[in-house]
C-alpha cells in the first residue's frame, strides 16, 4: 500500500510537469517567443555586460572611457539583435539613465526617465513577441511602477514623498484602460490554463509530499 501511495503521487507529479510542458508549447506556437529568444538571451548578455563594464572599471576608467565603452556595446546591440533592433535604443536609453541615477544619488530625477523608457522597451518588447496582443497597459504600469518606486525610495537616496500621487493617478489610468476583451483571447487561455494547472497541481503534491 505505501508502494501505490508513492506511485500516485509520482504520477501526479509527471501529469503536473507535462501539462505545464503542453502550455509553454501552446503558448509559443501563438507568438514569436522561439523565434526571439536568441536575440533576447543575446540582447540580456549585452544589457547585463555594459551595465557591469561601467561599474566595474569605476576606479580604473575616466568617466568619458566608461560612456564610451558602453556607447560601444550599444552599437553591437544595434547591430546585432535582430528582431529585436527597435527594443535596443530605448533599452540603452534606460540604462543610460539608470546609469546617472547611480553616478549621481542627487540626480533622482534620472528615475523617472529611466522607468518611462524601461516600460516603452518592455512594452515594444511584448508586442514583437505577442504580436496578436496590445500591451499599451504594460506601459502605464510601469508609469505607476517607477512613481512607486520613487515614492519607496528612501530620502537620502533620491526617494520623494510627493510622488506617490503620480502613482496613484497612474494606476487608476491603467486600471480604467485596461480591456481584456479581444478577437484573439482564446490564443493564451488554452495556454495559460495547461500552465496554471499543471503548477496547482504540482504545488498541490508538493505540499502532500511534505505532510
Amino acid at each position: 500500500m505505501p508502494k501505490f501511495d508513492f506511485d500516485f503521487k509520482f504520477n501526479k507529479e509527471k501529469i503536473a510537469y507535462i501539462l505545464i510542458a503542453l502550455g509553454l508549447v501552446a503558448l509559443a506556437s501563438n507568438t514569436n517567443l522561439l523565434s526571439i529568444l536568441p536575440s533576447f538571451i543575446w540582447l540580456t548578455i549585452l544589457s547585463v555586460a555594459s551595465l557591469g563594464f561601467f561599474f566595474a572599471s569605476s576606479s580604473t576608467l575616466a568617466l568619458a572611457a566608461r560612456i564610451s565603452g558602453v556607447a560601444g556595446l550599444f552599437v553591437v546591440a544595434l547591430a546585432t539583435s535582430g528582431k529585436l533592433i527597435d527594443v535596443v535604443p530605448l533599452l540603452f536609453i534606460a540604462i543610460s539613465f539608470l546609469i546617472t541615477y547611480f553616478n549621481c544619488r542627487r540626480c533622482w530625477w534620472a528615475i523617472i526617465p529611466t522607468g518611462v523608457f524601461s516600460s516603452l522597451a518592455t512594452m515594444v518588447f511584448l508586442e514583437i513577441a505577442f504580436p496578436r496582443w496590445g500591451f499599451e497597459s504594460i506601459f502605464l504600469l510601469g508609469l505607476s511602477a517607477t512613481f512607486t518606486i520613487l515614492y519607496l525610495l528612501p530620502a537620502h537616496k533620491g526617494g520623494k514623498r510627493w510622488s506617490i500621487y503620480p502613482a496613484i493617478f497612474w494606476i487608476f489610468i491603467t486600471v480604467i484602460s485596461n480591456d481584456p476583451g479581444g478577437r484573439d483571447d482564446v490564443a493564451w487561455v488554452l495556454p495559460l490554463v495547461l500552465i496554471v494547472g499543471g503548477g496547482l497541481i504540482l504545488w498541490y503534491w508538493k505540499k502532500t509530499k511534505k505532510e
